[in-house]
This record gives structure tokens, C-alpha cells and sequence, in this order.
């Protein structure tokens, strides 16, 4: 066997990192991006900043990730997936046409307060042509829309047309960024934001027969005995466990 030949010792140093770590390498990456974010905006996003929540080395970032928007990017899907996610589950398990517009918005609610300290950066983001959150919007929107429209033809009632639907999912948008954003978002912010866009979708979206039971029977809207109400941060916490998701999606 010639030298060339002989097994080469190995090199000191780290192991390679199982399929596990690798994943939770990347997810603390996200994380401290999605912190980052919350805190300066997609404007003041840096690798240094990232590396800094992260606690890590800039070798260990760009070993799975090749900027600050890759990563960036990753925590808005996620955090848009969980809206759509939750106000799917929540409105498919209503039973009804009324009750089903109040899962919705309870569910937007529930999101808005999970990720208040997103908020006014995933705002900024939507008018701000050059951030990743107005790419992402509009899928996020037209999902919405397409659950509405589906719901009301379910139900065997004409959907709105889909420029009403979405000046309506708008409204409940803008309204969830009010509260947690110009209000301390108390329970009783937070039962008034819910109860305007009840109204906001009775007028947008209700037809004269809506109306009339709504006359018919004021208290529609108050939320049943055991039902989601706000607690003292402002969530929506659910009624089997108020502080996780299951109990209580962007």
C-alpha cells in the first residue's frame, strides 16, 4: 500500500449534525429573524442583527441560509399559514351562516393577538412594494375570499361579488391592526373591535333577511356561555386551554 494509499486521519472538529439539528438550527434562524422584524421592520433587518437574537456565528447562518430574507421570508409564510389555518378549521366546524362569520372573525382576532408584536411591521409591509409581505398578501387575501365565497354558496345563498368580499376582509384587517396597534387592547377593546365587524360584515355582507333577525334578536352577536372571550392580554383564549392554540390562525 503506497502513502497515497493509507486511510487519511480525520480532520478534528463538529460532527456533522443529524437531519434534527439541521431543522432546529434553521428554525432558531427564522425565529430571530421574525424578532428582528417585529422590532425594525423589513427595512431594518441585517445579518448581524438576526446572528444577535439568534445567538449564533455568522458561519452557522450562512451555512443554511444565504441572506436575511431567505429566512425572513420563511417566518411570513408561516405566520400567514396559521391565519389561514385556523380561520379554515374555525369556520368549517360553524354550524350556520351567522355563526360562521363569527368564527371567522374570532379567528382573526385570535391571530392578530398571537402576533401583535408583528404587527406594525407586517402593516408597513403591506404598502411598501419592495418588502416580502405585500408579495405575500394578496394569497393570503384571495384565500380568505375564496373561503367566503364557497361558505355562501354552501349555504345556498349568492356569494358577493368578490370586490365586496374583499373590501370586507380589508375591513376586518385594518380593524384587527387598530386595536392592537392605537389601543391597549383590554378585553373591552377587544370585544368592541369584535362587535363592529360584526357589523361590518351585517352591513357588507348580510342580506334583508339578516337584517331582520338581527332586529328580531338583538343579542345575535354576544358570544354563548363558554365561548372564546378576551383575556387580560388581549388573545382570544379558547375555552379548553386559554393559552395554547389548541385551546384558543395570521
Amino acid at each position: 500500500m503506497t502513502v497515497s494509499d493509507a486511510p487519511r486521519p480525520r480532520r478534528p472538529g463538529r460532527p456533522p449534525q443529524t437531519d434534527e439539528e439541521q431543522a432546529r438550527a434553521r428554525a432558531n434562524i427564522v425565529r430571530a429573524t421574525a424578532l428582528v422584524f417585529a422590532e425594525f421592520g423589513y427595512h431594518g433587518i441585517s445579518v448581524a442583527r438576526i446572528l444577535e437574537h439568534a445567538g449564533i456565528a455568522r458561519p452557522t447562518f450562512y451555512r443554511y441560509f444565504r441572506n436575511s430574507d431567505e429566512p425572513l421570508r420563511m417566518a411570513l409564510d408561516e405566520v400567514g399559514r396559521e391565519l389561514r389555518d385556523r380561520i379554515v378549521a374555525d369556520v368549517t366546524a360553524a354550524d350556520g351562516d351567522i355563526p360562521k362569520v363569527v368564527a371567522a372573525i374570532d379567528a382573526y382576532l385570535w391571530w392578530s393577538g398571537e402576533h401583535r408584536s408583528m404587527l406594525r411591521s407586517l402593516y408597513a409591509g403591506i404598502h411598501d412594494p419592495t418588502s416580502p409581505v405585500s408579495e405575500r398578501r394578496p394569497s393570503t387575501l384571495k384565500a380568505m375570499v375564496d373561503l367566503l365565497s364557497r361558505e355562501f354558496e354552501g349555504a345556498g345563498r349568492p356569494a358577493p361579488q368578490r370586490w365586496v368580499l374583499d373590501v370586507y376582509v380589508n375591513a376586518v384587517e385594518f380593524t384587527c391592526y387598530q386595536l392592537y396597534l392605537e389601543t391597549e387592547a383590554t378585553p373591552h377593546d377587544v370585544e368592541t373591535a369584535r362587535q363592529v365587524m360584526l357589523r361590518m360584515a351585517l352591513a357588507t355582507l348580510g342580506s334583508p333577511d339578516d337584517w331582520r333577525s338581527l332586529v328580531a334578536n338583538p343579542n345575535l352577536f354576544d358570544r354563548p356561555a363558554g365561548a372564546e372571550r378576551p383575556d387580560g392580554e388581549g388573545r382570544v383564549a379558547g375555552p379548553a386551554d386559554p393559552g395554547t392554540e389548541d385551546g384558543g390562525a395570521g
